[in-house]
């Protein structure tokens, strides 16, 4: 594994360089077509990490001695999270080309990839509600780590987020970090780290994240009750 994900992937997939040599002559050997895949790890916004998966699949067809037929090359590709930092998608395909142009030579294989949160993570946006403000520091949300929020505990929140009124208008207070709960009565029902909300946040606001097209509907796991949710098909917003 390289850094440059969320998480290794590899911690639970794969196979070593010695094993994958062995499978893919078994493979070419029983007249199957010859193909490698890997996964750079969820959420990698490093283009650089592709260039090495690649360069490494180019070495074990040439250990085993076969041309493969297709590279799949995950996986991985990032949705956009953080304000103000848009995934390199563009340099992503075009290391991708480049190092597979390099590394394979005249037995370039088909390229194929798994486009996954980077296609559909900006598809949803979720609207939560306020439930309470309290110390000046504490903001409860009727959704959390146990509804669609689930996967912001694994690998960090997305600070895509606005906070309107009940009206709809936008709240446009200093920002600085709040601790953020879910609605459920367990205390890691947290958002991790400090989240950035408006200073004039109150009570029955509306909480909008973007970019939570991937894993957020799937993973609301209706704890206690918790999680309901309204499905509203926007085709314009103008805030």
């Amino acid at each position: 594994p390289v850094s440059g994900a969320a998480y290794n992937f590899g911690a639970k997939f794969g196979a070593t360089e010695e094993l994958a040599v062995e499978l893919l002559k078994t493979v070419a050997a029983a007249g199957f077509v010859p193909s490698i895949t890997f996964h750079p790890g969820t959420q990698c916004t490093d283009p650089n990490a592709w260039a090495s998966y690649i360069r490494e699949a180019a070495v074990i067809a040439r250990r085993a001695g076969v041309k493969i037929r297709r590279l799949n090359v995950g996986g991985g590709f990032p949705n956009h999270r953080a304000t103000g930092v848009v995934p390199q998608l563009d340099a992503t395909f075009e290391t991708i080309g480049r190092v597979a142009r390099e590394a394979f030579g005249a037995y370039l294989p088909e390229l194929v990839c798994e486009p996954g949160r980077a296609l559909c993570g900006d598809a949803f946006t979720l609207a939560a509600r306020v439930k309470a403000v309290r110390d000046d520091l504490h903001v409860f949300l009727n959704d959390g780590l146990y509804g669609s929020l689930f996967e912001l505990g694994q690998i960090g929140i997305i600070d895509r987020i606005e906070v309107l009124d009940p009206q709809g208008i936008r709240r446009s207070g200093a920002v600085h970090g709040r601790i953020c709960f879910g609605p459920t009565c367990d205390s890691v029902d947290r958002l991790p780290g400090d989240v950035p909300f408006p200073d004039d946040i109150a009570e029955g606001d509306f909480v909008v994240v973007h970019g939570m097209g991937a894993y957020s509907t799937v993973t609301n796991s209706r704890f206690n009750g918790f999680g309901e949710l309204q499905l509203v098909t926007v085709l314009s917003l103008k805030l």
